[in-house]
């Protein structure tokens, strides 16, 4: 009986864990994704298709110290999105265990059904 429970709470351990996981990395992607398009549309209006991802990635991996030193080149666009959105998956993963552990402490101190404080 003692294992089975055993057996029982590691899996709902481990659902759990999963379940944060998953929405620490969608949580990044939508960060990373709203950016991204908002200067994609910026620099499709200014006819500069994939120039901020140029200037970032060549200044990231170049030290380049000015825009004129910039050529949007394709490895450097996508290493840059690869960091890009990386940085913004790995902020969601940091983030989301705390924002678990808030939401599971306050579900447990709030009766959401009777809508009174336990």
């Amino acid at each position: 009986m003692v294992v089975t429970m055993d057996r029982a709470v590691q899996r709902a351990r481990d659902r759990r864990a999963m379940r944060v996981i998953v929405e620490g990395v969608v949580a990044g992607l939508i960060g990373a994704v709203i950016p991204m398009l908002l200067f994609l549309m910026i620099d499709a209006a200014t006819s500069a298709s994939c120039r901020t991802p140029a200037i970032l990635g060549t200044a990231l991996f170049h030290a380049a110290h000015s825009t004129r030193e910039v050529v949007v080149t394709t490895p450097i666009v996508l290493a840059y999105t690869g960091v890009h959105f990386g940085a913004f998956v790995a902020f969601g993963l940091a983030v989301c265990p705390a924002s678990s552990r808030s939401q599971s402490a306050r579900s447990e101190c709030w009766d959401w059904s009777s809508s009174a404080a336990v």
